[in-house]
């Protein structure tokens, strides 16, 4: 007796599928990042270090230094970098917080 190419598809298709629920969990969730493995805005490994370089740098006494390097060598210069600031701050939604009240701070992620 001979059986048709659907018949023997849906014999190999029902073979594949003798994996429990639990095992096909388990495979998809082992191909999916862990939380702190995320990438993008919610790559928390990511924002540790760098919040620990801003830290340490801060504590380091060199913000004064860095400040007075980054400051406009000419007049052009600072009318460039004012430029640049207004066209940031024109696309932004609202004023950061933390300018108008330095006590509320942004969130930070979570250390575990």
């Amino acid at each position: 007796m001979m059986t048709s190419n659907n018949q023997q598809n849906d014999n190999r298709d029902e073979r594949n599928d003798t994996r429990s629920n639990a095992q096909q969990d388990s495979e998809r969730r082992s191909s999916q990042p862990s939380r702190d493995e995320v990438q993008g805005e919610g790559d928390y490994k990511s924002a540790r270090r760098f919040n620990e370089a801003e830290r340490k740098f801060v504590e380091s006494g060199k913000v004064d230094e860095a400040a007075r390097a980054a400051k406009p060598k000419s007049e052009a210069e600072e009318r460039e970098m004012l430029e640049a600031e207004r066209t940031g701050k024109s696309r932004a939604k609202e004023e950061d917080p933390a300018i108008t009240n330095p006590k509320k701070q942004p969130r930070t992620p979570r250390t575990q």
